[in-house]
């Protein structure tokens, strides 16, 4: 498709999206009990939207390197809910 590299072309995109992926990662090939917690932190320390947010840029990036526009759903994919109904409890 002739599409630049990401880590090339959108180094602070590549950089975020490893730092996200390593942490996780880390974590589960390589698990340990006593370090859940330090784990838990370093993880959930994160902007709650950071993961969405570093996939739409990594989205973006491929439909508009390939000449395409990105579909609204990749920068608006925030959740909607107009109520919610308790049917027991």
């Amino acid at each position: 498709m002739n599409v630049a590299p990401l880590h090339e072309a959108k180094p602070a995109a590549w950089r975020k999206l490893n730092e996200l992926i390593k942490g996780y990662r880390d974590y589960f090939i390589h698990p340990n009990p006593d370090g859940f917690s330090e784990h838990l932190n370093e993880t959930g320390n994160l902007p709650w939207n950071f993961a969405s947010e570093v996939t739409a840029e990594i989205i973006e990036y491929f439909f508009t390197a390939t000449g395409a526009e990105a579909p609204a759903w990749v920068n608006n994919s925030g959740l909607r809910c107009r109520g919610f109904e308790v049917v027991s409890i």
